[in-house]
């Protein structure tokens, strides 16, 4: 099997070894070394990247005990040089250490067990196994996740054949035949677990939860650690400084400025309203004159579709009328009718609408549809035009 060294030197960024076996498998070489410190993916961690003599590493993969680097080019050399990219390595030693932290706090305070795990490159995420979970007992769980870190607490890692020999017991019980891999952080929490992690607390640096929401019958709690807290801390302070600039006011009064704002809007937007409506109003009477016919046909250039059923309300009153009224700017459609002759627009689009590639229905009255574009639209709504002309005559 694989030599794996990142369980011995988790800080190891360059080492040598031996190529044992190359496979080409669906355009990619599978790259088999007598020992590597690629971690793969497993553990809800995922895998190292880097390069093996300058050759690009792109996925690690564990199989049978092997472990398997994923390139686009060949080595031709037995002899390799291995080259991690610590900077991604060390994100995710923070992060999965920090989880374990996090876990153990929320397992301490609130008696929760960790029921998944996800690590990922924007967020980590944790599901616990209760939705008995507040604004306030978050703080506590976060409060003494940091107050642990902060004590400098050693994590080290080691193997163990026989749990109850050495007197351990995991935070949580798992079901392994033989040696459990257990990592340890100082007496405050004994996990098993795959992955690899930090030395010691300090250098997770700190942990920040997000949010959290329910999911199925427990929380999913999403959180950040060390330099992705430092991170989300500088984007949002320029983010804060920005909107205190674009509102010239201090970032203090940002909210009440804001509020103030959206104030401003909501009236306007009332005022709006109100005029539209009166301008449809109006102007479907003169469209009313216009029309010669007992079918009212208007494809709406610039309206919306929400224009167009305004439209509608107006022009519905008017006896035998039947109401075709589109938007180009949504692509929607609209047919109306309530009066003698025998349509039924709902079965009218129900059937004919899908050779246009458009969707809709509705009930025999008034029908709506909509399409990917306008020319299907404009083809449909000639359709119609002619279909109830041929059918009132």
């Amino acid at each position: 099997m694989t030599q794996k060294i990142y369980y011995d030197t988790p800080y190891l960024k360059h080492f040598n070894a031996k190529i044992k076996e190359i496979k080409f498998i669906d355009g990619k070489y599978h790259v088999l070394l007598d020992s590597t410190a690629f971690y793969p993916e497993g553990g809800g961690q995922p895998c190292d990247t880097g390069y093996i003599n300058k050759l690009k590493v792109n996925y690690v993969y564990e199989k049978d005990g092997e472990i398997y680097h994923v390139m686009d080019e060949k080595l031709v050399d037995e002899k390799v040089n291995g080259e991690i990219n610590f900077e991604k390595r060390f994100d995710y030693m923070q992060q999965h250490s920090g989880e374990h932290i996090l876990s153990a706090a929320f397992h301490q305070i609130l008696g929760t067990n960790n029921t998944s795990f996800h690590l990922g490159d924007d967020y980590v995420s944790i599901d616990i196994d209760t939705q008995d979970i507040d604004d306030a007992k978050i703080k506590s769980v976060e409060e003494l996740a940091n107050d642990i870190i902060a004590t400098d607490l050693p994590i080290k890692s080691y193997v163990v054949d026989n749990l109850d020999r050495y007197e351990i017991t995991l935070r949580k019980k798992i079901n392994i035949d033989g040696p459990i891999r257990v990592v340890q952080i100082g007496n405050f929490d004994f996990s098993g677990c795959c992955g690899i992690h930090v030395q010691n607390t300090c250098e997770v640096e700190n942990i920040k939860i997000l949010k959290y929401e329910k999911n199925k019958t427990g929380t999913r709690i999403y959180f950040i650690c060390g330099n992705r807290v430092f991170n989300d801390y500088n984007n949002k302070l320029k983010f804060a400084s920005d909107i205190s600039r674009l509102f010239e006011c201090k970032q203090e009064d940002v909210l009440n400025k804001a509020k103030t704002q959206m104030d401003t809007i909501k009236d306007l937007n009332k005022q709006i309203r109100t005029l539209k409506e009166k301008f449809i109003k109006m102007n479907s009477i003169e469209l009313l004159k216009e029309c010669d016919s007992n079918i009212l046909n208007i494809v709406f250039e610039d309206e919306s579709f929400e224009d167009v059923q305004l439209y509608n309300k107006e022009f519905m009153d008017t006896d035998n009328l039947i109401i075709i009224l589109s938007s180009k700017l949504d692509n929607k459609i609209l047919l109306n009718y309530s009066g003698v002759y025998n349509i039924n627009c709902g079965n009218l689009f129900k059937e004919n609408i899908c050779q246009f590639d458009g969707k809709g229905g509705g009930s025999p009255k008034i029908a709506q549809g909509t399409f990917k574009n306008t020319e299907n639209l404009i083809k449909f709504n000639d359709f119609l035009v002619e279909y109830i002309k041929e059918s009132i005559l």
